[in-house]
């Protein structure tokens, strides 16, 4: 995976349980990966799939 940042773009912090808006500039692709920090610090990654919008759904933990 390629580091890449968008023209554009802000980085934007989320607080828990909230949510935001932000806008891409001017990318027009169907694809981000969005990085959080999970309850112990790590970083992960998640791909969302968009079509004018994107959504997010939580993601199941392993069992």
């Amino acid at each position: 995976m390629k580091k890449a940042f968008l023209p554009g773009f802000k980085t934007v912090m989320v607080a828990p349980f909230s949510t935001v808006n932000t806008n891409t500039g001017n990318y027009s692709g169907s694809q981000f990966y969005l990085g959080y920090m999970d309850d112990y610090g790590a970083l992960r990654m998640t791909t969302l799939n968009c079509s004018g919008q994107c959504h997010l759904q939580a993601v199941e933990a392993k069992k």
